[in-house]
Order: C-alpha cells, then structure tokens, then sequence
C-alpha cells in the first residue's frame, strides 16, 4: 500500500519540483524597480482634442451666451514629481551582460494642467486649468551592463527602448476661474510614440540604482479653419527624467 501511494505521488510531486524550479528561473528575468522624476522634470502637451459641448457661458456679468458644436481643447503640464512602479521582464538575454526585454512603467504624477478650450459656435475662447496626471510607457528595451541579467558582473550599464506612451489628464478640473462660467473640461487621453535611455550604477551601499530620461511625441489634430486658437497650434511631447531604485533582481 505503502508503495502504490508513493508511486502515486511520485509523478505529482516531480511535476511539481519541475513547476518551482521552472517558476525560479522565470523569476530571475523579473526585475521590479520603484522611481520618482525629478522635481519639476516633467513636461506635456497634448495633442489637440476635439469634442462635442453643449455649453451656457457667462464672462465677467455679461449676459450668459448659449451654444453647441464642436470645442478644441489643449493641455499643458508641468509635474512637482511622479512616482513610478517598474516592471521588466527579460525576453532575450544574450550574454550575462546582455538582454532584450518588455518594460512597463505605470507613472502618477502631482501635476498642474493648463487647459486652453476654443469654442468656435460661441464664440469664445477660454483658460482654465486641472490637477493630475498619469501615464504608461511600454517599451522594448536593449539592456546592457548591471542591471540586464539577474547575474551581470558588470560595475556600469544601461538601457535604450521604444513603444508607446498612453496618458490621461486631467483627473480635476476646476469649473470657475475669474468669474468666468468656463465649460467642463473632459478628462483627455492619448497615446504618443515613445524612446526611452538611461544608465546604471551600483551606489556606495552596493544597491543598483538608474537615471533615465523618457521622450515621447506625436501629431495634433487639424485646426478649425481661419482659426484664431494659436494655442492649438505646436508640437506634441511627453518628456521626464526620473531617478529609479531597482528592487528587485
């Protein structure tokens, strides 16, 4: 009896050794990582986002205006700081000292929005401004030197990668600004291409530490026709330079 039980156990319990061991080396191409962007290193603007309103407007006591149509809206941001939660997991790895892998960087920050809307119907130009932001940058990373493999030797290194930057803004906004009965600002989001580089270092307390600076850009919208909005009008961008701790390797 004691036998049969044992040869019955025998295939779950090596299927299992095989299952946490395969779990083990999977982990070693796992690498988590905790950052913050450097105060007041962050900056957006926004592709022009059209949108359909329905809007009562009353400026400065003057008599309220109705309209509808189509509204351009832009925002600009600066951030006081992110915080961002990495996680990378190595596809590819080369080398000891080298990798490919798929990052992502889930990033909130404590952001101040300027939004610009112009509605032509009306018509009526309005500033207003929000509060928050976050985006996701998904990359495919080259990584070389420490910090690319769970067993890099090396004293330096770094990364270069490209994907997309998905960003939502702003998570308030005020309604009221200078007497104005300015229009509800949608909350905004939008996808931009990105590159992502930076560089590694083991610190004086032998922990591995990263700077990086993120880049992403993309088009805008088309402008209304003998539009007098100039806000609308210039690049779209997403840049940040942040300071990361690796946590885990």
């Amino acid at each position: 009896m004691k036998w049969t039980v044992l040869l019955f156990l025998s295939p779950v319990l090596i299927t299992t050794l095989l299952m946490g061991q395969e779990n083990i080396q999977k982990n070693k191409k796992i690498f988590y990582s905790l950052g913050f962007s450097a105060p007041f290193c962050d900056f957006t603007v926004s592709p022009v986002q059209i949108a359909k309103y329905s809007e009562t407007i009353q400026q400065y006591g003057s008599v309220p205006t109705t309209g509808s149509g189509t509204g351009y809206f832009r925002y600009t941001g600066n951030s006081i700081t992110e915080i961002s939660l990495g996680l990378r997991y190595n596809l590819i790895e080369m080398s000891e000292n080298r990798a490919f892998g798929i990052s992502a960087f889930p990033t909130i920050g404590l952001s101040y929005i300027n939004v610009y809307s112009y509605m032509p119907t009306l018509p009526i130009e309005t500033y207003s401004s929000g509060y928050g932001k976050a985006d996701l940058p998904i990359l495919i990373e080259y990584d070389f030197g420490t910090g690319s493999t769970a067993s890099a030797r090396e004293n330096g290194g770094g990364f270069i990668g490209m994907g997309v930057d998905y960003v939502i803004l702003p998570f308030y906004t005020q309604r009221f600004i200078n007497n104005q009965n300015i229009p509800v600002i949608p909350k905004f989001s939008y996808y931009l291409f990105a590159i992502k580089a930076g560089c590694r270092y083991v610190n004086k307390r032998n922990r591995l530490n990263e700077v990086n600076l993120l880049l992403a850009f993309g088009s805008s919208n088309s402008l209304p026709a003998n539009s007098i909005a100039t806000e609308l009008v210039g690049s779209t961008f997403n840049i940040r330079v942040s300071w990361i701790k690796i946590l885990k390797i």
